[in-house]
């Protein structure tokens, strides 16, 4: 291979690594995060204990942060592209929609030293294949989120106070959803699409609010293993 084609090679690869870094939706807990959570928990008087070594201490930890978003973001105007749309944000507005409410939620989980991982929901028309689904504007949409707890991953839905425990109270990841024999809220009794880690198609979600889709490289791999 030529100097050129290495060069060129290398360039390349580096503008694609940085425009995958730049274009990466930032997950870190800020210290504003931080005060906001302490108000979301003030306001369902919830006081997170010192660990949470067990699932039941996770599982009520759950519960308590599902409980004091959906509590303080009753509303259902979302938050409107191009603005920010973390915890402080949505305390303030008190009003959000699943993609707003989840992204809180996740932070809130990570907050008391869980995994989390944001699950996009698509619904899948008839004869429709995943990626005509992905591509297609008007596919029902819906964010929800995983969490990671010592009994395995559970789903936290980001619109009403449900959870995905089976009858003995043990969690399901969403891949398990359409096996269970029990009522289910009404997105999930419909075939989708789950991509892990896609924050938005249009990429106005998160800085820089451009049209390159909001992503999270870490947890896209989760969609191949």
């Amino acid at each position: 291979m030529g100097t050129r084609r290495v060069v060129s090679a290398v360039l390349l690869a580096t503008a694609a690594v940085t425009l995958a870094y730049y274009h990466q939706v930032d997950n870190r807990l800020r210290p504003a995060d931080r005060v906001a959570i302490a108000a979301y928990f003030a306001a369902v008087g919830y006081s997170p204990p010192a660990s949470l070594e067990s699932y039941a201490l996770q599982l009520a930890y759950i519960r308590a942060v599902q409980q004091a978003v959906l509590h303080c973001a009753t509303g259902n105007d979302g938050i409107p592209q191009g603005f920010p749309r973390e915890p402080a944000d949505l305390l303030r507005r008190g009003s959000g929609l699943c993609y707003d409410r989840s992204r809180v939620i996740e932070k809130m989980l990570r907050f008391g030293g869980l995994q989390t991982r944001h699950c996009a929901l698509y619904h899948r028309a008839a004869g429709a294949s995943a990626l005509q689904t992905l591509i297609d504007p008007h596919s029902d949409s819906h964010a929800v989120t995983e969490v990671r707890t010592s009994a395995g991953w559970l789903v936290v839905d980001s619109n009403e106070a449900w959870l995905s425990l089976d009858c003995g109270g043990r969690p399901q990841p969403i891949a398990a959803v359409h096996t269970w024999q029990r009522p289910l809220p009404a997105f999930y009794r419909q075939p989708f699409v789950c991509v892990y880690g896609l924050y938005s198609r249009h990429g106005r979600f998160y800085p820089p609010y451009n049209a390159v889709p909001d992503l999270h490289w870490p947890e896209l791999l989760a969609n191949v293993w």
